[in-house]
């Protein structure tokens, strides 16, 4: 479950917000259905009556965004009802919850009501929409597209979007064609020897009480260059050259590992950091998704796992930890990709649905020769790993609700047992500025 954050430096009117919301209802009707568990191996989401819960409230003191904050009551993930905590799937609960608050603008004294109809009119508010959605239900690309729908549908020019498509037939695998899977497979960095053993890893991991906690940094196009510059510059600079293309992915996903690796260098130097990267499959397979695969409102993710240990982390200049990213990316091939589709529905094929979690939250990796005392099993441990998931491309400040897009999106991850760190794109007014990346 996942909770996103959008402030936006305008009222919202909530009546036309909920009356547009129905209209995107009616096209995609999967985002007001409910959890269903049809057997233990069966899941599904009953969408006949579709209904999202929707919450309006007003509050006089600002939410704030501001880490250091984060323990106060007007933290921004306070303002939101919150997707469905319970794992893995909460049978008759909805996938999808809308929190819609107005909060006075900065230094703004007002007595404002809800509707905005007294003495400092709507002009002296700004709104906050907290969207908690199931990831198991879409993933971002497929949320982004939602609000961009919604936000058309609330300007009266909902014929600009088209209704994504939600099938996921092309996804499904026949249980008579499943590969068998022996103990040295590996795919996509995961080895998966030992696979069948459940394991609660949400009660397991070491949270909420972990060293880390949530940062925002904002980057500049220039301040990625210049770290891509520190990369050409480095040990590995001639390598990545000859290569001839660094993203910007690369660059911020080495430096985070490398961080991590520092930040930490009182634990145990042979142990391995795991760097899992989310991938949209979309384009690396795409015959298993609808020829508009932008309008897939689905789940397109794989997750790659880089691995190494701490002590080397430690040692490996940053050229060389790009280099490792980028060689890990460009081997990648769509047999990889339908490898853990295989992969994954062969775990569900023998696993009932209260330990599909473990599949996402444990990952069992094999180093090269003993570089980590043989075999090893990996839960997440919040201090030790981490996972970025690569939303530059996506433009998730692009959702105008009438006077603008928002200001500021955050993703709530204080209170959610993850590691993700999600990399937006922040569209910047002044464009010699050039675009910021905030996480």
């Amino acid at each position: 479950s996942i909770d996103y954050s959008i402030f936006f430096d305008y009222y919202i009117d909530p009546d036309q917000a909920k009356q547009a919301l129905s209209r995107v209802l009616t096209k995609t009707p999967i985002i007001g259905g409910v959890w269903r568990q049809i057997n233990d191996e069966q899941i599904g989401i009953e969408h006949r009556h579709p209904r999202i819960p929707f919450i309006h409230a007003q509050s006089n003191v600002a939410p704030s965004a501001d880490v250091d904050d984060a323990d106060k009551a007007n933290y921004f993930t306070k303002y939101t009802n919150g997707a469905n905590k319970r794992m893995p799937f909460p049978d008759g609960q909805h996938v999808f919850k809308i929190t819609l608050t107005h909060y006075p603008k900065p230094s703004t004294t007002t007595t404002n009501n809800h509707n905005g109809d007294d003495d400092d009119s709507t002009d002296g508010w700004h709104t906050l929409i907290a969207v908690g959605c199931s990831h198991a239900l879409c993933d971002a690309e497929a949320l982004f597209t939602l609000l961009r729908g919604w936000a058309a549908e609330y300007r009266g020019v909902g014929n600009e979007y088209s209704a994504p498509e939600f099938s996921r037939h092309r996804l499904m695998v026949a249980p008579e064609t499943l590969k068998r899977f022996d103990a040295d497979s590996v795919v996509l960095g995961k080895h998966f020897g030992r696979t069948l053993l459940r394991n609660a890893w949400f009660f397991l991991s070491l949270w909420p009480a972990r060293r880390w906690r949530p940062r925002n940094w904002i980057w500049t196009k220039s301040q990625i260059n210049a770290l891509k510059q520190t990369a050409l510059n480095g040990r590995a600079g001639a390598q990545l050259k000859a290569i001839g293309r660094l993203s910007g992915n690369d660059v911020l996903l080495a430096l985070h590992w490398k961080l991590n690796a520092v930040l930490n260098n009182a634990y145990e130097m042979h142990r391995p950091i795991l760097c899992t990267m989310v991938i949209n499959t979309r384009q690396w397979i795409p015959q298993r998704f609808p020829p508009k695969s932008a309008h897939y409102f689905g789940n397109a993710l794989a997750f790659l796992v880089l691995h190494e240990q701490r002590g080397r982390l430690i040692e490996m200049d940053f050229s060389e930890i790009v280099l490792r990213i980028r060689q890990t990316v460009m081997r990648l091939t769509p047999q990889n990709f339908e490898d853990d589709l295989h992969l994954y529905s062969h775990w569900l094929a023998q696993n009932p649905i209260r330990y599909r979690q473990c599949f996402q939250g444990k990952w069992n990796v094999c180093g090269d020769g003993d570089a980590y005392g043989g075999y090893w099993h990996s839960y997440y441990v919040h201090d030790r790993d981490m996972m970025v998931s690569n939303l530059m491309k996506l433009n998730t400040h692009e959702m105008d609700m009438g006077r603008g897009h928002p200001s500021r999106v955050r993703f709530n991850h204080r209170d959610e047992p993850t590691m993700m760190t999600y990399i937006f794109k922040y569209p910047s007014a002044d464009k010699n500025v050039g675009e910021r990346y905030e996480f």
